[in-house]
């Protein structure tokens, strides 16, 4: 909530955790523009600090974002959000800086209020894998839901020869070079 008093908002955080919280599903900024990014991640790294700082076992932070994650082949309805990208890579700091709170990245690309406003199939469609989301975590910790449906980072090898990529061209010139530097993607 970007218009909420930070300091009154960390108390009733740090009030829940003594009380034995265990997950805590952030969704923040979802209308922020590219010029308010700085106080939506000052206001979610406040959040971190809190739950980080928790005694006892920390509760799991999911960080909901919407048009957050940049995935090449998505509706045209789903536009990038700046503020939102900036919120999806804090995420990835978070997770790799405390791995504790178990972060997990779930990015709704899609016109939300259209989807939701719509079609009620497509929209309980939405709701059953954002709930199967949050309720039977697979361990993938980055996750684009998009009107096709679920998307997660994958490594595979890559099918096309790119010439022109700095690792595959050293590859070519060096005889020595491992064989396969270059020839693998992580994709969404």
């Amino acid at each position: 909530d970007q218009g909420s008093d930070q300091g009154s908002g960390t108390a009733g955080l740090a009030r829940s955790l003594a009380e034995g919280l265990h997950h805590v599903v952030l969704l923040a900024g979802w209308a922020a523009s590219p010029a308010d990014a700085p106080a939506l991640l000052a206001d979610v790294l406040a959040t971190v600090q809190t739950l980080a700082a928790a005694s006892g076992k920390p509760p799991r932070l999911w960080l909901l974002t919407r048009g957050g994650a940049l995935v090449a082949g998505l509706a045209p309805a789903c536009s990038p959000s700046p503020a939102q990208a900036a919120l999806w890579g804090f995420g990835r700091v978070v997770a790799n800086e405390h791995p504790e709170l178990g972060c997990t990245l779930i990015d709704l690309a899609c016109d939300l209020k259209a989807e939701l406003t719509g079609d009620p199939a497509a929209a309980a469609g939405w709701l059953a894998r954002l709930e199967h989301e949050l309720l039977h975590p697979d361990g993938t910790d980055e996750v684009v839901l998009g009107a096709a449906g679920r998307h997660a980072l994958l490594l595979r090898e890559a099918t096309e020869q790119r010439p022109d990529h700095p690792a595959v061209a050293k590859a070519d010139a060096e005889p020595d070079a491992e064989p396969d530097a270059g020839r693998y993607r992580l994709d969404f």
